[in-house]
């Protein structure tokens, strides 16, 4: 029934609907492309981001100059500094002092060096 409905149509309607549905599947193609390459350039941001301000506490708390609270911009990340049992010793001005973001498990894995 598709073929018999399609085959009554005119060379230029053919011609207009194959275009404009191939058209839409390139568009629907690059959207997808798009913003998949946006979400992937915005999370290597974010952990670019954490690992420098990650980066910038480890070296204040090695020199013993960590003020309390850790000085972050407010809104970018949030900072536990965890002691060596996993104890919250210090912290943004918006993180919890009480509830640690990692799992205790996880914690001294991601002990930056």
């Amino acid at each position: 029934m598709l073929a018999r409905w399609w085959r009554r149509r005119s060379l230029r309607a053919r011609v207009t609907l194959a275009s404009t549905a191939g058209l839409a599947l390139a568009l629907a193609a690059a959207a997808v492309l798009l913003s998949s390459a946006l979400r992937l350039s915005l999370i290597r941001n974010l952990d670019n981001s954490a690992r420098q301000g990650a980066r910038e506490v480890a070296t204040l708390s090695d020199a013993h100059r960590l003020p309390d609270p850790v000085p972050v911009v407010p809104g970018t990340i949030t900072v536990q500094v965890l002691d060596s049992r996993g104890r919250i010793v210090n912290v943004s001005p918006d993180a919890d002092r009480l509830v640690p973001l990692l799992p205790p498990a996880v914690a001294p894995a991601r002990r930056s060096r």
